[in-house]
């Protein structure tokens, strides 16, 4: 996915704020590297692995 002004400015207006051109910079460099890392997490093999119910390892809430 490319992350273009076009889709910046997307952005601002849905989050109705607007970014300076520093701000808009640092945005696309941020969203660039969460789809980078989103392709990487998309291309694990997970075939065979449990989905994780709890991180803890706990099971159900701990006594007041």
């Amino acid at each position: 996915m490319e992350i273009t002004d076009k889709l910046i400015e997307h952005l601002e207006a849905l989050a109705h704020i607007e970014l300076g051109s520093e701000e808009r910079a640092d945005c696309r460099r941020d969203f660039e590297k969460i789809i980078t890392y989103m392709d990487t997490l998309s291309a694990l093999d997970t075939d065979g692995v449990e989905p994780l119910v709890h991180l803890s390892g706990a099971i159900g809430m701990p006594a007041a």
